[in-house]
């Protein structure tokens, strides 16, 4: 292929959670300077402290304001009035408007990550239940759905009723600020959060119930009556969300609460370092498509526990110690072996590196780039 392909990106949704949009952000920062690439940014706000949109051919869509639907409305709008012409249009979450399809492009892309509002309890709002129609029933626009990984890839297959060509699987990377620091630099962020923990079991990762975090915490309050001597308090990093009063009763219920520290949001930077003070990270989740935060914890080389369902498996590749969620008995005996046994620390430890730099930014956006070659080929193996 000579010419560039042009590829344009729903880029709202790095708009508004940038913080929790970080492979947007790896995803376009390679693609902006790649060869074969020719990058559009379409979204709807202004973000002037934004140099990526100075990079790429950024186009802003003229707002339409209405009490309810000016996106939408707006959106519609440019589509039936732009001139521009494009190989591929992507959505960056699994949210298409209804009617994408009106976009002047040749293919169309969505990164779902996983099957989202179709598969987990507690996310169906109107605005999803929308998306999820859009998926479900006119998924015959899409030419490729992304999952970020194995299992997100036939969750979503099955959820959505799609043909396997039309998916993909396409590992998310693990960026290079996660790594093992020092003990200084792990005093200094908890000094800076509050937490009067020199040694702490961590969990972070959002406080929905699917996280399964009162299931943690019970299994604290169990290793804390087991082993008396325990000096590991409970460290709880997130900001309360939809469904975590759950999370909050289950702490006012331990005899232990005191023990239990909420820290809150952390900012990005710091989590490396409050990871590699940690003695052993643990994330129940009951789903997940991917499963960053102990594929991170593992970057740092904190020993992991997680549960052994749908992606996590898959993606921690026998690095962490696995467990079934719902048993709390079971999360407090995989964490009592690692604390108690500097061995398997080690091994998991060593394994855990290894296993975090399999999954890289940049095999993220070549595989795209490889997605959007077949695409436009007329093939979709």
């Amino acid at each position: 292929m000579n010419q560039k392909i042009k590829v344009a990106l729903m880029a709202d949704a790095f708009d508004r959670r940038p913080e929790r949009a970080f492979f947007a952000r790896r995803l376009i920062e390679r693609l902006v300077h790649h060869p074969d690439i020719e990058l559009f940014l379409i979204h709807f706000d202004p973000m002037p402290n934004e140099p990526l949109y100075k990079e790429a051919h950024e186009i802003l869509i003229p707002r339409i304001s209405l009490p309810w639907g000016s996106r939408f409305v707006s959106f519609i709008w440019y589509c039936f009035t732009t001139r521009e012409q494009f190989d591929i249009f992507q959505y960056l979450v699994g949210r298409p408007y209804p009617f994408f399809w009106l976009m002047p492009a040749k293919r169309f892309v969505v990164l779902a990550h996983d099957a989202g509002v179709g598969r987990v309890k507690g996310t169906r709002t109107i605005p999803n239940l929308i998306f999820y129609t859009v998926l479900r029933f006119f998924n015959r626009y899409i030419d490729a759905i992304v999952g970020v990984s194995e299992y997100a890839r036939k969750d979503i297959q099955n959820v959505y009723h799609l043909l396997e060509s039309k998916t993909a699987s396409i590992y998310v990377g693990v960026d290079p600020m996660y790594r093992p620091v020092d003990s200084e630099t792990t005093a200094t962020a908890l000094r800076k959060y509050n937490i009067g923990a020199s040694k702490y079991i961590f969990y972070l990762g959002g406080l929905n119930p699917h996280k399964n975090v009162p299931n943690l915490i019970r299994a604290y309050t169990l290793l804390r009556q087991a082993v008396p001597a325990l000096q590991e308090k409970l460290l709880i990093a997130d900001l309360p969300s939809h469904g975590s009063g759950e999370t909050y009763r289950a702490i006012t219920e331990s005899p232990y609460s005191r023990d239990i520290i909420c820290a809150g949001r952390i900012e990005l930077g710091d989590i490396p370092a409050l990871h590699s003070g940690a003695t052993v990270f643990v994330f129940p989740s009951l789903h997940e498509g991917f499963g960053m935060p102990p594929l991170e914890a593992m970057a740092c080389g904190t020993p992991t526990v997680v549960s052994n369902a749908t992606s996590l498996p898959e993606v921690t590749g026998g690095a962490s110690i696995l467990v079934d969620a719902l048993d709390v008995q079971e999360i407090t005996s995989a964490m009592r072996r690692v604390i108690e046994s500097p061995e398997l620390k080690r091994q998991l430890r060593e394994k855990g590196i290894a296993q975090a730099k399999k999954f890289t930014w940049d095999a993220f956006a070549d595989k795209h780039i490889g997605l959007y070659k077949r695409l436009l080929a007329g093939s979709q193996d």
